[in-house]
């Protein structure tokens, strides 16, 4: 503790710092905790240039306040946020929440690849993986939780005014700024909607542990409700499962991972409100994503999509006599993936909708070397639709 006050006034004013978890007592007279922290958000993209934001957290007792700033350095603009929470309950069960942001948004809400990584094929000259909008947003939450069954619901209420936005840089670290693609517009104008979201388990596949979940959205937008001026609704789901295959008795046993995403919509749907299948970014792979779609996600506002992968672990190299790559912890993978998109290039002209093929259909099929360095998978992946090309790509490894 530093700045510790003493004598006859250290009664009444309370003031203590702990560096270690930035925990701050004060106030006259009184014994509650403010714990205070911060953190940078930080991304690039070809319409905000740099992203220099810090989110900060103050937390006094039960209640949660996450304040946001941020200078757009292309854009030569401000991004601002602010949510408020307050916890029910001592097991906290409850967590009832508002919301206000004046922010530059990601068309589909990232999935697999955060801001900050997608930055980095584009500081490296490559294409920028998202489009953006303008949002201008106010929203309440309610989110009930069980920990015991690991089960979360939410449901919420938003108003948004949405705008297109230009394309402000093509600069790159590399000296060559290559033109960028534009950023597509999108249909300005005022949503308000109600969504619920259930989540069961897991939901988030790393890639490096599999593991079992249910992810369930639905959202509608009304029009004439508080200015709203789109009428639509939109679902989607997302399955995770895994399946012990043999050799069960091994702590680690070869298993099969498989991630199911489907959605759809009626009435019209906004195209800032697509739904996506992810691609790989640049040289980047993970699970979940097609491996021969390069730096791009696939819009749609219908479709389905299995990602699977097999792991034999190290058993074919015990099979073959390939000691060697049996004590390196080598494992072998086999996966593939497929999608089918139902949507009309027409309902959103300028916008990538579906697959680039007639069928509107994709289909891969690769081979995976897991366990290089400890940490790392070098996958090669033949596209089974469109060009047939062979790709390779890396991600993490396979570890449980």
């Amino acid at each position: 503790q530093y700045f510790k006050p003493s004598g006859f006034l250290a009664k009444f004013a309370k003031i203590s710092v702990q560096v270690d978890d930035r925990e701050i007592t004060a106030g006259v007279g009184s014994s509650k905790k403010i714990a205070v922290s911060g953190s940078p958000q930080v991304w690039y993209n070809r319409v905000e240039g740099l992203h220099a934001g810090l989110i900060g957290s103050i937390k006094i007792s039960q209640l949660t306040l996450l304040p946001k700033v941020a200078y757009l350095t292309a854009a030569k603009d401000w991004a601002t946020g602010m949510e408020c929470s307050y916890a029910i309950g001592k097991s906290r069960w409850a967590n009832l929440s508002l919301h206000y942001h004046d922010a530059v948004l990601p068309v589909t809400e990232p999935s697999l690849y955060p801001q900050l990584i997608t930055s980095i094929p584009v500081l490296l000259a490559e294409r920028d993986y998202y489009d953006y909008y303008r949002s201008k947003s106010a929203a309440a939450r309610l989110t009930l939780r069980s920990a015991e069954h690991h089960l979360r619901a939410t449901i919420g209420l938003s108003r948004e005014k949405h705008s297109s936005l230009e394309k402000h840089t093509d600069f790159d670290l590399l000296g060559e700024n290559a033109p960028q693609r534009r950023n597509p517009a999108i249909a300005d104008g005022v949503l308000s909607s109600a969504r619920l979201q259930l989540i069961w388990g897991e939901t988030v596949m790393t890639g490096v542990v599999g593991g079992t979940g249910l992810q369930v959205r639905a959202e509608g937008g009304f029009k004439g409700l508080w200015g709203g001026e789109f009428e639509y609704a939109r679902y989607n789901v997302i399955l995770n499962g895994r399946l012990r295959t043999f050799l069960r008795r091994r702590l680690i046993s070869p298993c099969l991972d498989v991630r199911l995403l489907a959605g759809g919509h009626t009435g019209e749907l906004p195209p800032q409100r697509l739904m996506a299948m992810d691609g790989f970014l640049s040289v980047y792979s993970p699970f979940g994503g097609f491996r021969t779609l390069r730096n791009r996600p696939v819009y749609s506002g219908n479709y389905a999509a299995l990602f699977w992968e097999h792991s034999f672990r190290t058993w074919p190299f015990e099979i073959t006599g390939l000691k060697f790559l049996t004590k390196q912890g080598y494992n072998l993978i086999l996966h593939g993936a497929h999608g089918k998109s139902w949507d009309d290039a027409q309902d959103h002209p300028g916008w990538p909708v579906g697959f680039a093929t007639k069928q509107q259909q994709h289909h891969e099929i690769g081979l995976s070397l897991s366990g290089l360095l400890s940490y790392f998978r070098l996958d090669v992946t033949k596209s089974l639709s469109g060009n047939h090309d062979l790709y390779w790509g890396i991600g993490l490894a396979k570890i449980f």
